[in-house]
């Protein structure tokens, strides 16, 4: 399962000018980070996903209430910040129990560009290029595999044994996708 939030960063927010031109139909005690990311984290738990993307992530949220919340949960994290100065990016979780990690990276997409990848499409509108030396956006790469599973089995109980029931586990690894 996998879950993708946009968790609304509270920069974006928890201002004045929010309050009166963006948010002015909600009462403020539901625009604090305090008050959301309680609702966030009952959210992703409730629904338990093995991983967790979320976007507007503001770096002292990870901190704070993300990362200590989720970790107690069982799930590990990863935070990207933009490539700029502001103090947001993204997230990802996943539980430790049921996914592993075999890649964890980010990658700038303000610089890819100088790397030929995207000539074509630079080239078909001189206007693209401008914007995405003006981005400040990154993103995520995380290759995962599945963890290890165990299966456990009850044995029947039968009247030509001792009586007992026999537990026993089969455990399997998941296949790999190459």
């Amino acid at each position: 399962r996998l879950m993708s939030y946009n968790v609304l960063a509270d920069c974006f927010c928890d201002s004045d000018w929010a309050y009166t031109n963006l948010y002015n139909f909600t009462d403020r005690k539901y625009l604090k980070v305090d008050y959301r990311m309680q609702m966030i984290f009952h959210e992703i738990i409730s629904t338990s996903p093995d991983v967790v993307c979320l976007q507007e992530v503001e770096h002292k949220t990870y901190q704070r209430f993300l990362d200590p919340m989720l970790s107690q949960s069982g799930y590990q994290g990863f935070y990207s910040n933009r490539a700029s100065e502001q103090k947001w990016g993204q997230a990802a979780f996943f539980k430790k129990k049921r996914v592993k990690v075999e890649v964890m990276d980010t990658l700038d997409l303000t610089t890819c560009w100088e790397n030929g990848e995207f000539d074509s499409l630079i080239r078909s509108d001189p206007n693209i290029l401008e914007s995405i030396r003006k981005s400040t956006t990154v993103t995520q790469i995380l290759k995962l595999g599945l963890q290890p599973f165990c299966k456990k089995k009850e044995a029947k109980s039968d009247s030509s044994t001792s009586g007992h029931s026999n537990s026993n586990s089969d455990c399997h690894s998941q296949p790999k996708n190459n």
